[in-house]
């Protein structure tokens, strides 16, 4: 079960010079996530299902955004 959310941003958000509006709710999706992690509110294994992947790819994740993979 899935459930979809609407954020609204400023029209001048998505015309900042890196974002892809296409990206916009992977990209979300990833930080809240990642966040959630940080926090201690979701293990490893928890926040790559939430993701949709590997626990591989979820450690690149980490590494990418510079978080640390240990709390």
């Amino acid at each position: 079960m899935t459930r979809q959310i609407t954020v609204e941003f400023a029209e001048e958000a998505m015309k900042a010079p890196d974002i892809r509006p296409e990206r916009v709710p992977q990209e979300l999706q990833e930080a809240a996530v990642l966040r959630w992690f940080e926090e201690g509110r979701v293990s490893q294994g928890q926040a790559a299902s939430l993701l949709g992947v590997t626990r591989g790819v979820f450690f690149d994740l980490l590494n990418a955004h510079r978080v640390s993979p240990s709390r």
